[in-house]
């Protein structure tokens, strides 16, 4: 199976303590020099196209910080690619949440870093775990299956069986640690 991690953008609304990308990532509204326009991400979809591939996995950054991001996923939709996309869920709303359940995408990875919004927000943020469970309930309430990831560090190593208690209760379809 031909399978493709594409980072379409280096803009991201959070400063995770974790992130690898902290050098490289940009404010939301501020497209990186190095960023694909829209035409030329059809442009690369139709080379995956071409090239067989059949798994995308849509990365940033945060994603849904392209304004665009929608006419992409909509695009993959329509070659058929097994589609999906991570992402910190903040930026999920209900306009979006529609729009996704209408591209085809297969699923997406949300990032949480722990069951209660303190240890989350000690490393995503102030706000960002109440932001991420809205979020995923709007890809509930849109039939969009998602599954959870956590960085394990220090902060919450120690919190493994009641994050995966947590995201059985939130519904997600599996955890990624």
């Amino acid at each position: 199976m031909r399978t493709i991690f594409w980072e379409v953008t280096a803009r991201c609304n959070l400063r995770c303590k974790h992130c690898y990308l902290h050098e490289e990532l940009t404010t939301p509204s501020t497209q990186h020099a190095d960023e694909l326009n829209t035409e030329e991400c059809l442009n690369i979809i139709d080379q995956f196209d071409k090239a067989n591939v059949f798994y995308v996995g849509v990365l940033g950054g945060e994603p849904f910080c392209r304004p665009d991001i929608m006419d992409i996923l909509r695009y993959m939709g329509e070659k058929k690619f097994w589609t999906r996309v991570t992402t910190n869920g903040t930026l999920i709303d209900e306009t979006i949440a529609r729009d996704l359940a209408d591209t085809g995408v297969k699923g997406l990875f949300v990032s949480l870093e722990g069951p209660r919004a303190e240890i989350n927000d000690a490393i995503r943020g102030t706000g960002s775990f109440k932001k991420a469970l809205r979020g995923i309930n709007y890809l509930r309430d849109f039939g969009i299956p998602f599954e959870v990831q956590m960085t394990v560090n220090k902060i919450n190593y120690d919190r493994i069986e009641e994050m995966m208690d947590f995201c059985l209760k939130i519904g997600a379809g599996r955890v990624i640690f």
